[in-house]
């Protein structure tokens, strides 16, 4: 019943915070036109407009970022149909209707897990992955911003009574696990090899003298 004290705590409908994020939290969804224009803006201002390299680099940051969008709104919505969980605000009197988010109803018509504001909102961090990705810094300063706007729409679906915490949870959960994979993908986020140095162990020899392992390899 966690998920229902949170949303009544924080049930206030009507406010112009909410109202804006809620509006404003699915435009992610439209980033990867916008990585294709600021893509092309960039080589172009960087003259690497006809490097073949430089291009093919930037059609597959706009590829894969457009399957991450399109494989977390896919199952966002065929979740939301399947799992049939009433929002805040259509529930009844004392929280009557109310289920937790791991007892799927079924095809019902309600449609609150996941959220898909959430999830369209965390993508926003596709902003910074593409500054690291053409550039190879990546800048605290925009990720801080993404984190922020993504919090500010989760809290405006909060307000609103869209959604519960859970639903905003796993809308996250599902746009970071597509994230990854794209970023996996494009080589932004490689497994690096261990690195780890094994200390020198001095192993006495059969003379009695110590052995350094170091120089055993």
């Amino acid at each position: 019943m966690t998920d229902l004290f949170i949303s009544e705590l924080t049930y206030a409908p009507g406010s112009g915070f909410g109202a804006f994020f809620t509006a404003v939290g699915e435009c992610p969804a439209l980033f990867p036109a916008l990585y294709a224009l600021g893509a092309f803006v960039y080589l172009a201002a960087s003259k690497q407009l006809k490097d073949k390299s430089a291009r093919k680099k930037a059609i597959s940051f706009f590829l894969y970022t457009l399957i991450a969008v399109a494989a977390t709104a896919a199952c966002v919505i065929l979740l939301k149909n399947l799992w049939g969980r009433a929002r805040y605000t259509e529930l009844g009197e004392n929280g009557a209707g109310f289920t937790p988010w791991y007892l799927p109803q079924g095809i019902n018509g309600h449609d609150s897990f996941p959220s898909g504001h959430a999830a369209m909102s965390a993508l926003v961090f596709f902003v910074s992955d593409g500054i690291e990705y053409f550039t190879g810094k990546r800048f605290r300063s925009v990720d801080l911003l993404c984190f922020a706007f993504a919090f500010a729409v989760c809290l405006s679906r909060l307000l609103e009574g869209a959604h519960y915490l859970s639903d905003l949870a796993a809308g996250v959960a599902f746009a970071a696990l597509f994230r990854a994979l794209c970023l996996r993908l494009c080589g932004i986020r490689k497994t690096e090899p261990s690195s780890k140095k094994v200390l020198p162990i001095n192993y006495p020899s059969p003379s009695g003298s110590a052995v350094d392992s170091g120089r055993l390899r």
